[in-house]
């Protein structure tokens, strides 16, 4: 990593993994809709999830409008998942109840000091797959510039063909290259990179990086981003 600062025009975070608890979420909400499930049953559960969610997001491409809902990717998701592990749960219930654990999973020890570091000297967006509803906590974390949504933008980052990314360099009228965006997942590494952006992959648990094209920046914390922006406060007690 080069010591020198970077200087950016905007900041693009990432929400769900990335400021917010995602793995915190999941587990919760496992517990909460069904405690009889074994730790081992679970992780298999998720395993599947991931594939089964990605196709769900797809098939919105097809769709009347070519937009789905998160909400909606989530019921169709649980409905497949349900069926495939012969668990009887209703999925709509169960969409509602993943919104719930997501929305009010904790933030990361290091998102508050990494927003006040970042806030008091660049503008910040929010760049998040999810519905408007979604984000109305998140958004009160700090003074965003912008809150860029799928729901809004009629398109998802997973998509990883970079047309989400296109749209919030359009919406904020600023240049791609002054534009850093930081998130947890590669495929928005990849969408992200496609629109021009300067990549930052946060990855908080050393996984290793799955595409020939590596993002610009890997870190493993947002303490590690506000060094790479020149923010840090080394006097900050998180690490």
């Amino acid at each position: 990593m080069n010591n020198a600062p970077l200087e950016f025009d905007l900041v693009s975070l990432d929400v769900f993994g990335t400021l917010l608890d995602l793995q915190g979420a999941q587990d919760s909400f496992w517990h909460r809709l069904d405690a009889s499930l074994s730790t081992e049953a679970v992780a298999d559960i998720w395993a599947a999830c991931d594939g089964i969610f990605f196709a769900e997001f797809e098939a919105g491409v097809r769709d009347t409008d070519g937009f789905r809902t998160t909400s909606a990717v989530f019921k169709a998701s649980f409905e497949k998942l349900f069926r495939e592990f012969d668990l009887h749960h209703d999925s709509a219930a169960a969409a509602g109840l993943y919104l719930d654990c997501l929305v009010s999973t904790p933030l990361y020890p290091d998102t508050r000091p990494f927003l006040e570091l970042a806030g008091a000297k660049y503008p910040l967006c929010l760049s998040c797959d999810a519905d408007n509803e979604m984000l109305a906590r998140p958004r009160r974390l700090c003074s965003f510039k912008h809150v860029f949504t799928s729901e809004d933008l009629r398109t998802y980052k997973v998509y990883g063909n970079g047309i989400f990314f296109q749209k919030v360099v359009e919406r904020s009228g600023v240049a791609a290259s002054r534009i850093i965006h930081v998130g947890d997942t590669p495929i928005e590494m990849a969408g992200a990179k496609k629109a021009g952006l300067v990549t930052c992959w946060l990855n908080r648990t050393g996984k290793d990086w799955p595409y020939p094209n590596r993002p610009d920046y890997e870190v493993h914390s947002l303490l590690d981003v506000a060094k790479l922006v020149g923010v840090n406060d080394e006097n900050d007690a998180v690490r």
